[in-house]
């Protein structure tokens, strides 16, 4: 009888398991690191060159807003890329990212804030790592956040948050490829 209940629980958990895999919030996992250790990520962003950032699974690109006195990072509403362009600076270990065109003045790095991703002075830049996985380049800041945002039908901006997890069943992970 015990071996009857064990054998119907594993069943119970691997039909779990397999739901999950294929649940809409299934993409909010936490990231997997795939990228192989011989990849230098120097290879894998150019710095001090302007580029444009574009997520890979809504082919969308970056924009910035202005919000009560300050620049949000979100990714725009069109598809193929975006009018923006970032420029990656070499910081220690990783980089930091800079908008070309701000709405203010020496506030154009992004910065990791609990209300999203604002454009700050240099010396309040997010040092972000970067590395190649399978889906795209995955940033990471140092808290060890990745760049999220909601896929909710009828969102009418999809700004850029950084969590370890996803924090609903909307929301999704971005990577990102370099478009020059």
């Amino acid at each position: 009888m015990l071996s009857v209940r064990r054998t119907v629980v594993a069943a119970a958990l691997a039909c779990l398991s397999a739901l999950a895999i294929t649940a809409p919030g299934a993409n909010a996992q936490a990231p997997v690191d795939s990228a192989p250790a011989a990849v230098r990520a120097d290879d894998l962003v150019p710095v001090g060159t302007p580029v444009r950032l574009a997520e890979t699974r809504e082919n969308r690109g970056i924009n910035v807003a202005a919000h009560l006195n300050w620049d949000y990072v979100y990714l725009s509403s069109k598809t193929n890329g975006g009018d923006r362009q970032t420029i990656f600076h070499r910081e220690g270990d990783g980089y930091t990212i800079q908008e070309v065109e701000p709405h203010w003045d020496d506030y154009d790095y992004w910065q990791v804030t609990g209300d999203g991703v604002m454009l700050n002075k240099k010396s309040k830049a997010t040092v972000f790592t970067v590395k190649k996985t399978d889906r795209g380049l995955q940033l990471t800041d140092p808290e060890g956040g990745h760049p999220t945002y909601s896929i909710m039908d009828g969102h009418p901006t999809r700004w850029l948050y950084f969590h370890q997890k996803a924090t609903n069943v909307w929301d999704t992970f971005a990577y990102f490829r370099i478009e020059k």
